[in-house]
């Protein structure tokens, strides 16, 4: 809209007199006056939420949910030792062979998951197997080599 004004001033000013020239400038003065000033108005509120996002980003990291390597639990620990003893696993296989129920074999996968020391390296199956029995497998699982590096450590040690 501002520039179809200037426009018309420019283009097509041959026969006005000044007096219509001086209206038309100071309708436009205000109308760029209004635009800077809602210019400012939402660089302001720009500058309101780069704050918050800011403040929402350190609240996050001071309630980081995700679990730090030296504080994983015992079973999550084993899970760590079985891929690194026999490489990819099935997280129901690994349950079961640490004596453990196969919820709290998930719930383990998912904490190391969250912690960066696993990753799916296989898909699972469900439905009925060559025999006709019911099969139902997470998918293989291993070892990244941040878990590699952790289980080296806790060897080491």
């Amino acid at each position: 809209m501002l520039v179809e004004l200037i426009d018309r001033l420019i283009y097509d000013s041959s026969g006005l007199n000044l007096g219509t020239i001086r209206n038309r400038l100071l309708v436009l003065r205000d109308q760029a006056e209004a635009v800077e000033a809602e210019l400012q108005a939402t660089k302001a509120q720009l500058l309101e939420a780069q704050t918050r996002i800011k403040e929402l980003e350190a609240q996050a990291q001071a309630h980081d949910l995700k679990p730090k390597a030296d504080e994983l639990p015992k079973d999550a620990i084993r899970m760590l030792d079985l891929l690194f003893d026999r490489r990819d696993l099935a997280i129901e296989y690994m349950a079961e062979a640490l004596g453990i129920e196969r919820g709290m074999g998930e719930h383990y996968r998912d904490v190391l998951q969250g912690a960066g020391l696993i990753h799916q390296t296989g898909m699972g199956f469900q439905g009925f197997g060559a025999m006709g029995d019911w099969v139902d497998t997470s998918g293989a699982y291993g070892l990244t080599s941040k878990g590699r590096e952790y289980v080296a450590k806790i060897r080491s040690k």
